[in-house]
């Protein structure tokens, strides 16, 4: 090989390099791109997790809100269960004592009612007795008026 073979193969050799060097300074310029691009979603997901992070302290503090609820539910629930426990016991005495008193009523009532049909019987019988020993005396009446008219005479006709 001659210089200037040696010379235009070194010259292609410069050329192939030169084209290479320009390749790779496009490559790195999309990788600088590229990594500026990843660098700012970087940003932004971090930024992401910081609200994710102020967002799940959030629901930590609500879950730990709605359990103290939660917990004041059951003690205000098991309250009135107490409450209504007491209202139920409160109203089996109450019907037992009205039960009680409605039977000493109708007890009361029945003899009432017993002691006025006796008295009405009663009067029943005084009465009757009374009409017969009346229609007796009226029957007696009547024939002692009907032996008079027969005595006096001129009256009868």
């Amino acid at each position: 090989m001659s210089d200037r073979d040696l010379l235009e193969s070194l010259s292609e050799q410069m050329s192939e390099l030169v084209r290479n060097v320009a390749e790779v300074r496009q490559s790195n310029k999309r990788l600088e791109a590229a990594v500026v691009g990843v660098q700012s979603d970087v940003g932004t997901l971090k930024s992401d997790v910081a609200t994710l992070k102020t967002d799940v302290g959030m629901l930590k503090s609500d879950v730990a809100t709605l359990k103290a609820d939660v917990g004041t539910l059951k003690t205000d629930v098991a309250e009135l269960k107490h409450g209504l426990q007491e209202t139920n016991a409160m109203i089996d005495e109450c019907a037992e004592f009205l039960s009680k008193k409605i039977d000493h009523f109708v007890e009361f009532v029945a003899s009432e009612i017993t002691q006025n049909r006796i008295t009405i019987e009663e009067q029943r019988y005084i009465n009757s007795a009374a009409h017969s020993k009346i229609e007796g005396r009226v029957d007696a009446i009547e024939r002692r008026l009907d032996k008079l008219e027969a005595i006096s005479p001129g009256r009868g006709e």
